[in-house]
């Protein structure tokens, strides 16, 4: 094997080390969830009567996501 793709191929598991650490920690955040959806088209749910933002949809997975408001731990 040659030393350019031995190079290649650390470089590929150096990048697969990172996705994975990446990945871990969307879903520890909450905004990856265990199905693999990053609720990337997620639209705003909000209150006829006063507007408040209630919640996020998701509607590719369809999952309801909090709202994260400010002063509150999500």
């Amino acid at each position: 094997m040659s030393e350019r793709v031995k190079g290649l191929n650390a470089d590929i598991e150096t990048l697969g080390l990172q996705f994975s650490l990446l990945l871990g920690s969307l879903r520890a955040s909450g905004i990856l969830d265990e199905g693999g959806c990053i609720h990337f088209n997620a639209v705003p749910v909000t209150s006829v009567v006063d507007g408040e933002l209630l919640a996020k949809l998701c509607p590719d997975c369809d999952e309801q996501l909090p709202v994260h408001r400010e002063g509150m731990t999500p």
